[in-house]
């Protein structure tokens, strides 16, 4: 099972699509307009093992109402199966993101720590990356309502232009197996 978790923020209403992919998996696209607030995508195989997708893409909002996260959960295990959360900006100028990678914090694997990287797509460019968020240059920036519960958990606060980016979630050599969440916040 995959469980995607996204929000939408702000006084009106947002249009998402929501699309599965998957070997085996039949899930046609969802289009909707949801007013604001927390939401679930849940997919779940039928009589199949694999990698499976969701995506949750904002076709339109209203004024003042964006997609401002989205995050899923998966067990990391070693550099070949790893948490991916792809993510695409669009628009003129940058948009400030935090990319968080929960291991301990998440209070399901008390010895996983995660690492985090962030690169372009297709291209797989590496721009940064991270393993203890308290470590990180900008850290004392990043909003208390965004900070990690966790100082292994990784974090990455950055300001970026509109493009294609693709960030990986593994745990560290000397980390336990367990389950992660990624999570990827527009930040005000």
């Amino acid at each position: 099972m995959n469980n995607t978790v996204f929000i939408i923020q702000g006084t009106g209403a947002g249009t998402v699509m929501i699309r599965g992919f998957g070997k085996g998996i039949d899930f046609s696209p969802l289009l909707d307009t949801l007013p604001a607030g927390a939401y679930t995508a849940t997919m779940t195989p039928e009589g199949v093992d694999g990698i499976g997708l969701i995506g949750v893409d904002q076709v339109s909002c209203e004024a003042n109402t964006q997609l401002v996260n989205i995050s899923t959960r998966a067990e990391v295990r070693d550099n070949l199966e790893v948490v991916i959360a792809g993510f695409i900006i669009d628009g003129p100028g940058t948009v400030r993101v935090m990319l968080r990678g929960f291991g301990a914090g998440t209070g399901f694997s008390p010895c996983l720590n995660t690492y985090l990287t962030l690169q372009t797509f297709p291209d797989a460019a590496l721009i940064t990356d991270n393993d203890d968020w308290v470590t990180a240059v900008n850290a004392s920036e990043i909003p208390d309502l965004l900070k990690l519960p966790n100082y292994t958990d990784a974090g990455i606060l950055i300001d970026l232009p509109a493009g294609a980016y693709t960030a990986t979630m593994t745990r560290t050599a000397s980390s336990c197996v367990g389950i992660g969440l990624i999570g990827v916040d527009v930040v005000p």
